[in-house]
């Protein structure tokens, strides 16, 4: 039987490896052009399409790894649409970000916050606090403002907030912009094929329009409605 000691050390340790894949995929994503290129909606529908049916088989878990390492889900989203139509990036998107979000949840609550206690500002102290007394309505608030999906997922992560919560505010918040961004995705790719605008005129573009115009407020909404969310996030009291 291996002694508790050493386990713990093994512990540490693939905690840390875990930690330093993560920072350096960030890396490359940030400072490699090739990197940043290759994600681009476009090239990667196209690189996606000539893999054919594998296609399917291959998108979903590099979606929930370019997330892990801080490329925004819009972007993927974008490619899915361009790849599979409106419904099939819709259908798609809302599963994988979701995906993505559990899996940055579990990985955060996995290393701990003392593997990463060094590198937490008090501003991401204060977010982390927030979300433990408000949840979902936190989560919610955070996602329709868009803050970077990553942030806010191993932010919850490395918080007490309940999973339950965390996932309902994720989908309730997440949902609008999926579908905005798979409509705009499968709009550009019918653009480009039939080399006319007249696709931004019909029933499905106009509702396109209205979520977009509501989503844009939901954020405002949520300020009206529970204003204690905005003072959690900004209560100063640790600095």
């Amino acid at each position: 039987m291996t002694p508790p000691a050493t386990l713990r050390r093994i512990n540490r340790w693939l905690r840390f490896c875990l930690l330093a894949l993560l920072l350096t995929g960030m890396l490359l994503v940030a400072l490699v052009p090739e990197v940043r290129s290759l994600l681009m909606p476009g090239n990667l529908s196209l690189r996606l399409a000539a893999l054919g049916p594998w296609a399917y088989v291959a998108f979903l878990p590099l979606f929930v790894l370019a997330t892990m390492v801080a490329v925004p889900p819009t972007l993927l989203i974008a490619a899915a649409s361009a790849l599979l139509g409106h419904a099939g990036g819709f259908l798609f998107g809302l599963v994988a970000v979701n995906l993505s979000g559990y899996v940055e949840f579990w990985i955060a609550r996995g290393l701990g916050r003392e593997a990463v206690r060094g590198l937490l500002e008090r501003r991401f102290r204060r977010l982390e606090k927030a979300m433990e007394t408000r949840g979902f309505s936190v989560v919610l608030y955070l996602r329709a403002m868009a803050v970077p999906f990553w942030i806010v997922s191993y932010a919850a992560g490395l918080s007490n907030i309940r999973l339950k919560p965390y996932l309902g505010g994720t989908l309730a918040g997440t949902l609008p912009g999926i579908f905005i961004t798979s409509f705009v995705g499968d709009r550009v790719g019918l653009i480009l094929a039939r080399r006319s605008l007249d696709v931004l005129w019909d029933p499905m573009s106009l509702a396109a329009g209205l979520i977009l115009a509501a989503t844009l407020l939901l954020p405002l909404a949520l300020k009206r409605k529970a204003p204690g969310i905005t003072a959690a996030l900004t209560d100063k009291s640790e600095d």
